[in-house]
């Protein structure tokens, strides 16, 4: 193989390396996209369960007890807030 051949060899080594790294980054970007849709999800849910506990529907005790901790840094939030001038 001659020097010619070797560096035609070598950029074509890294053109497809380049290529591999530009898929990998699509596909990155589309995983934390999916990621995103997740934790869309999970906030509704959330926020349905909240709603449901507020209206007096009873759930699990530990949801119970989260929903409680929501209610309590609500609670100390208005407080802070009626301190604002």
């Amino acid at each position: 193989m001659g020097f010619g051949d070797s560096i035609k060899s070598g950029i074509g080594t890294v053109a497809n390396k380049t290529s591999g790294a530009i898929d990998n980054a699509g596909i990155s970007t589309k995983i934390s996209g999916k990621k995103g849709e997740i934790e869309k999800i999970e906030k509704e849910i959330g926020a349905m369960i909240y709603g449901r506990f507020s209206a007096g529907e009873g759930f699990g005790d530990d949801v119970a007890k989260l929903c409680e901790d929501v209610k309590r840094i609500e609670a100390e939030i208005a407080d802070l807030e009626s301190k604002k001038k």
